[in-house]
């Protein structure tokens, strides 16, 4: 796995050849010893070592096409053209996804995923599909920033539909009370109530003018996207900020020679902030490893 990362991570089809490559080694595993837990538990733990060797610039790649080629494939099965196959490789490729949990990779990946997941929920996609694939890698997102999204869309609609009945009582009621000549007023007043309350876009003036001009204007009612790939300078300031804590738990740990690991994670954060405001970050140690102390 680790051989096949480093060779294939800048593919095309990478994320296809990832899901291939776990599908392969799934059955001939099974093939082999059947579906016991010892040898399921091998095969993760296998997939995870390789990925948490990733360095830093590639690991935020590799997110990254996950992210993407998950939303290819939830647009792909909203669409009138989109089929039961689409449906069966995104399932089989949810499987090797859990692998991402427990290691730091998943925060990047939820970086990532949750940006795809709001062009998606702006463009009004399937929320139960959505919904059934956070469920099931819902492992992955250490922040759970997915589910507090897909959560606070499902709240919405229910106090939208809350709304709309409460507005329509309220109609009923003017009704009864008022007679027939009055019937169409009350009607348009409560139709305009309703469009104002529920937050129709306007065009810009500007855009409107030149419409009514018959000069052709382009709308698009989704923002452009304002997040980019990875580049080198993130992965760059990424890798000496990491750089920097390493050397000070390094420092601090020589100082102590032994402390509890809740006061090392206090001390740190509490030398932290101001120095990352003050200093320059080292470079990394030469040797690359980070010493190991017993509380």
């Amino acid at each position: 796995v680790k051989k096949f990362l480093e060779s294939s991570c800048s593919l095309p089809d990478f994320v296809e050849r990832y899901r291939t490559l776990y599908q392969r080694l799934k059955n001939a595993m099974e093939e082999l010893f059947g579906q016991q837990t010892a040898f399921v538990l091998a095969l993760r733990h296998g997939f995870s070592a390789a990925l948490l060797q990733l360095s830093i610039l590639r690991a935020m790649h590799v997110s990254e096409r996950f992210a993407q080629y998950i939303d290819q494939m939830i647009q792909a099965s909203g669409t009138p053209s989109g089929r039961v196959e689409t449906l069966e490789r995104l399932q089989q490729f949810l499987e090797p996804m859990l692998f991402l949990s427990g290691l730091e990779l998943a925060n990047t990946f939820e970086h990532f995923y949750r940006y795809y997941l709001g062009d998606r929920l702006l463009a009004q996609g399937n929320v139960w599909l959505e919904s059934a694939v956070i469920d099931q890698i819902g492992s992955c997102f250490p922040s759970r920033f997915p589910q507090q999204m897909i959560k606070n869309l499902t709240e919405l609609a229910d106090l939208q539909q809350e709304f709309h009945l409460y507005r329509l009582q309220q109609l009923d009621q003017q009704l009864q009370e008022q007679d027939q000549s009055c019937l169409c007023q009350t009607v348009v007043r409560g139709a305009d109530h309703c469009v104002s309350a529920g937050g129709v876009l306007q065009l810009k003036q500007q855009v409107a003018s030149r419409s009514l001009q018959g000069i052709p204007a382009s709308l698009h009612l989704l923002p452009m996207q304002t997040y980019l790939n990875v580049d080198e300078d993130a992965a760059g300031t990424l890798e000496r900020k990491r750089n920097f804590i390493y050397c000070l738990i390094v420092n601090i740990m020589k100082q102590e020679k032994e402390m509890h690991i809740d006061n090392l994670v206090f001390k740190v954060s509490c030398t932290l902030v101001p120095s990352l405001k003050q200093v320059v970050v080292p470079a990394a140690p030469s040797s690359g490893s980070l010493c190991v102390f017993t509380p």
